[in-house]
């Protein structure tokens, strides 16, 4: 859309909502406008008072421009006057900001009221008088600027009329930057207005302000008659105005970009949508079957470059921001099918790639079952990573559960070298450090009879005992992305799995996930096979420290989602097993 035609719009759009403002209620907008009006004014009274002051005073006599109403008997006396004049307009434009703000908040909660039968949830309404107090802005900086070059006409009307060429020819100049063409400098420079906006804007201020300080100093180089005081409040004036133009243009920036969300909340019959994130259009645009094609090309290694018959399928990723395709390469140099697994993350995802770099800098893709990373790159703002799956395919459901037993041993079993240990620990509390007291004191407002209040104080006598179990348990590499859509297997017979998606994996004790459905005789073949193949895990390790440390991780994410009577059911059954546990012979951690 032309700049022309959307600045038009904007400003039809933006007299449709300052008519629903003035409908509900008038007199509450004039008074915030007037009031913010005011506060500029007394603001600026108080920064020219403190000049006139000093040119007084430093002055042996009275300077010209005074002695038309003041009398040298009196200079002392004016010197203290201006100065308690000038306190009183900074605390009155304070006093009228907040009177404001006020009126703001009232106002915009009013227009929310009668614009909507159905009230809107309290973090919409303080949006809303956001957005509330953003238009209000708009306005006065308008007024503002208005009354502004009034008087700048006055007092120089050929310094205004450089200014509105200035502005004008800015204005030109940007309409013909935003609508692009084929010169990648004129399309880099859009990018830049795009992005960086306040930048922008701030460069233009700057330049219009050097401009309208020549147009001042001229007369006085050329030595035709002018006033200093005049050039000295043109100045100052004309450097608040400038500021409110910018203001004017980045308000207004915002306020369209909000236009989804304010238009429910002012026009009664325009009704709530949810517009996708940035990140998420870009995304989907990249995405798109024509455009993927042609990338994907790119981001493939030279070594799958003779292959002629390449397919691109989607799969269904874990979770919104990630998309996964896969690559299949099926051809006559091939017995079978080959694939690459391609993993693409919006720019909101980009540290699951460096977190996921950062693990396998420290431990074997092989000892956890991760596909081999062909290459990493980023494409249009998104992470794109592919990895080598080779003749695979997804885990059926049928053999999930004798999978997610291999695949979690595999997982125990290999043990987390010091130098990760010690690097996560930096920034990243382990569960016995989690969970302290303070987190589960919220639990005590779900306690309604004298049976719970029983389990809640014995679970917190033993808190200490449970935290130092929890401490000396091992280790493993937590993967909360191991699920079903994100195993494969391999197709070639010998049953091998490649788990794709590290990005959110932290250090957990051991048991902390445990096999869907999986009954003591499972844990226990598991825990065995698990004490033969891990160094340094004594005898004494039993399925009781699978279950406390397993119900411990539980118990985190029941308090982050207020499940406190469920959790007080696992205090429950954390203190049968800690009872159990004492009667047996205790476990020396190496």
């Amino acid at each position: 859309m032309g700049f022309l035609k959307q600045t038009k719009i904007f400003f039809l759009w933006y007299a449709r909502v300052f008519g629903e403002f003035w409908r509900v209620k008038p007199r509450v907008l004039i008074s915030i406008v007037f009031l913010a009006v005011i506060e500029r004014f007394f603001s600026l009274i108080a920064l020219i008072l403190p000049l006139k002051i000093i040119l007084l005073a430093s002055s042996d006599g009275i300077p010209i421009y005074f002695q038309f109403f003041m009398d040298p008997s009196d200079k002392q006396l004016w010197i203290f006057g201006l100065s308690a004049a000038s306190l009183g307009f900074h605390l009155m434009g304070l006093g009228f900001s907040a009177w404001s703000d006020r009126l703001t908040t009232s106002g915009g909660a009013e227009v929310v009221a009668k614009a909507n039968d159905i009230n809107f949830a309290h973090k919409v309404e303080k949006q809303f008088k956001s957005y509330y107090f953003v238009f209000c802005r708009v306005l006065s900086s308008a007024v503002f600027a208005l009354v502004a070059f009034s008087l700048l006409a006055w007092l120089d009307y050929f310094l205004l009329a450089a200014l509105f060429c200035a502005v004008a020819g800015e204005y030109i100049l940007s309409a013909w930057i935003l609508e692009g063409g084929s010169s990648g400098l004129i399309n880099n420079i859009s990018l830049f207005v795009s992005e960086k906006l306040s930048d922008y804007l701030n460069f233009f201020a700057f330049l219009n302000f050097i401009i309208c300080f020549v147009v001042v100093l001229m007369p006085f180089v050329l030595g035709y008659p002018a006033s200093v005081l005049g050039a000295i409040v043109s100045l100052i004036l004309l450097r608040r105005a400038i500021s409110d133009l910018s203001c004017i243009v980045k308000d207004s920036v915002k306020l369209w970009s909000w236009k989804a969300q304010i238009d429910p909340l002012v026009f009664r019959h325009v009704q709530v949508s949810k517009d996708e994130v940035r990140e998420s259009i870009s995304m989907n645009e990249l995405l798109m079957k024509s455009n993927r094609e042609v990338w994907i090309k790119d981001v493939l290694p030279k070594n799958y470059s003779h292959l002629k018959d390449v397919r691109v399928e989607w799969i269904d990723p874990p979770q919104k921001g990630m998309a996964k395709f896969s690559i299949i390469f099926g051809d006559v140099y091939l017995d079978k099918d080959e694939k690459l697994l391609l993993q693409v993350l919006d720019s909101r995802f980009h540290h699951y790639i460096t977190n996921e770099q950062y693990l396998f800098e420290h431990v074997c893709r092989n000892a956890l079952l991760a596909p081999e990373s062909i290459s990493t790159s980023i494409v249009e703002e998104c992470a794109v990573q592919l990895l080598a799956i080779g003749v695979s395919k997804q885990v059926a459901i049928s053999n999930w559960e004798e999978a997610e037993k291999n695949i979690l041993l595999e997982h125990w079993v290999c043990e987390p070298p010091p130098a990760l240990v010690e690097g996560y620990i930096t920034s990243h509390p382990l569960l016995y450090q989690r969970l302290s007291k303070k987190i589960f004191m919220n639990v005590s407002l779900a306690i309604d009879s004298n049976e719970e209040m029983k389990i809640f104080h014995e679970f917190m006598q033993f808190h200490s005992q449970l935290m130092e179990i929890l401490e000396s348990l091992p280790l493993y590499i937590y993967n909360p992305d191991l699920q079903r859509n994100n195993v494969y297997v391999s197709d070639d017979g010998n049953d091998s799995y490649f788990v794709a998606g590290w990005g959110k994996w932290s250090l957990e004790p051991v048991g902390v996930r445990l096999p869907l459905g999986a009954d003591d005789g499972f844990l226990f073949e598991m825990l065995e096979e698990l004490k033969a193949k891990r160094i340094g895990l004594p005898q004494e390790y039993n399925l009781i420290y699978l279950k406390i440390a397993y119900q411990l991780f539980r118990i985190e994410k029941l308090i982050v989602g207020q499940r406190y009577k469920a959790v007080l059911v696992e205090m429950s059954f954390i203190i049968d097993n800690l009872k159990l546990l004492k009667r047996q012979p205790v476990a020396e951690f190496v």
